[in-house]
């Protein structure tokens, strides 16, 4: 979609609310210049947010100003749309994307290496939490999971490391995906079972909980598609929340954990 990238007038925009509407996200990006178009990015089999957008200015250096002034950690209340602070780097084109992942796993790149920073800033993404919560084969946190779980387990953990190649994507610290969900389970119930886990010593408020459900026309429209997202005000009561549901059989029914 972003094929003019070079143009540096385009900024890629992470950690959206899935609540957000484009007409809602032109708005609020208008305030720092004119806009060309703002374009939330959606899965094409379910037409969900993805939580991310391309929003292209008419002037460069509006797109410029802004980048600079989200970096500062001052301005994270001027950055942040429905009580989220958006993370905005540059947009760059799915080639440059590219030459970035496969500089990242040359033999002789430093660790960490993706590219010069005005290439593509990578502030937030987090990487460092990718190993939290995976459960691996002959652990004790693997006993009682069928061959079956521990082989969707292991699909998702190679998903999630294919899709982390990409300088686009990043982990979020206070929102998490949760899996293998019942059927029924609605957003209240995974909402109470959250709140379960969160220490009443923070700020302890969920801002987000939602399952995500089919869309598309049909017997199975609004069927749950068996997963869902919860996000908190902290990083402190998204772990807690990770540590007591992660694969624990007294959250839902143990056939569906």
């Amino acid at each position: 979609m972003v094929s003019d990238t070079s143009e540096g007038r385009t900024i890629f925009i992470r950690n959206l609310s899935f609540d957000v509407e484009e007409d809602a996200l032109h708005k609020f990006f208008s305030q720092f210049g004119p806009l060309e178009f703002a374009k939330i990015v959606k899965d094409p089999a379910t037409q969900h947010s993805r939580g991310t957008a391309f929003v292209k200015f008419v002037n460069a250096e509006d797109a410029s100003n802004v980048l600079q002034q989200s970096d500062k950690p001052e301005n994270a209340h001027q950055f942040s749309l429905e009580n989220r602070t958006l993370n905005i780097t540059i947009a760059v084109s799915r080639t440059e994307a590219q030459n970035l992942r496969k500089r990242k796993h040359e033999d002789d790149a430093p660790e960490g290496f993706i590219g010069p920073a005005d290439a593509i800033k990578q502030k937030g993404r987090n990487l460092h939490l990718a190993s939290i919560g995976i459960i691996r084969p002959g652990s004790s946190e693997a006993e009682g999971l069928s061959k079956e779980d521990l082989a969707r387990r292991d699909a998702l953990l190679r998903e999630k490391k294919k899709k982390l190649t990409d300088p686009n994507y990043f982990i979020s610290d206070v929102r998490l995906c949760l899996r293998n969900l019942p059927l029924h389970v609605s957003d209240d119930d995974l909402k109470s079972a959250c709140m379960k886990f969160l220490k009443k010593s923070t700020d302890h408020r969920i801002l987000e909980c939602r399952i995500m459900r089919n869309l598309q026309p049909g017997r199975q429209q609004y069927r749950s598609l068996g997963y869902g997202f919860v996000a908190f005000t902290n990083h402190e009561n998204a772990l807690s929340v990770l540590y007591g549901l992660n694969n624990n059989p007294n959250a839902f029914p143990p056939s569906n954990r």
